[in-house]
């Protein structure tokens, strides 16, 4: 059982880096960066929602004024 759980948190390391990666590349939609932040603050990835929070300012300023309020 142990074995498994050690392969699930790489495993989950792995797709959080490329995640993370897809997110800086712009492979996601504003409304899909919104779910993602969401789904991210429910799992408490804070690696995604630091990713998620600085591509919404760069490429949807009005939107992450909303989520995150103004630049600080």
């Amino acid at each position: 059982m142990e074995a498994n759980s050690a392969t699930t948190t790489i495993m989950s390391q792995v797709n959080g880096a490329q995640l993370i990666e897809n997110i800086r590349n712009g492979k996601f939609s504003e409304r899909e960066l919104i779910n993602l932040y969401k789904n991210a603050t429910t799992k408490n990835a804070t690696a995604v929602i630091d990713a998620v929070k600085i591509k919404m300012r760069a490429d949807f300023p009005r939107a992450a004024k909303r989520m995150f309020g103004p630049k600080e």
